[in-house]
């Protein structure tokens, strides 16, 4: 029987989805029920699916969505700095720029990491 091909970022790919899984359940007290890390070139982008809080999701059924965007703004620029560590740490790679975004209605979310071009010499 052939053995299938495993393309090698693969491990890459489920190390960087865990650890921003892992690092959101630890600050939110709940992490995203899904997580699929993509990778292309010098763009590493973290799609998350599901984990509002119980406070953010009274919230939203309430009609405060804002506040949670700007909570969640909020949030995210306070740890932009221990994400990016992560995302460097596994790739080996400086992060040079990192973004975060949320669709609610989705109950949605991406990180978006971009990382220092490879050295071509």
């Amino acid at each position: 029987m052939e053995q299938p091909i495993v393309d090698p970022s693969d491990n890459l790919r489920v190390r960087i989805s865990r650890g921003v899984v892992t690092f959101l359940k630890q600050h939110y007290g709940r992490g995203p029920a899904y997580a699929k890390t993509l990778i292309m070139d010098d763009v590493v982008l973290v799609l998350l699916q599901g984990g509002f809080s119980q406070v953010e999701a009274t919230l939203l059924a309430s009609g405060h969505g804002q506040a949670v965007i700007d909570q969640r703004a909020s949030f995210q620029e306070s740890v932009r700095e221990r994400l990016s560590e992560l995302v460097e740490r596994e790739t080996g790679r400086k992060v040079l720029s990192a973004m975060s975004a949320n669709d609610q209605a989705a109950d949605m979310a991406a990180q978006l990491f971009v990382l220092e071009p490879r050295s071509t010499e």
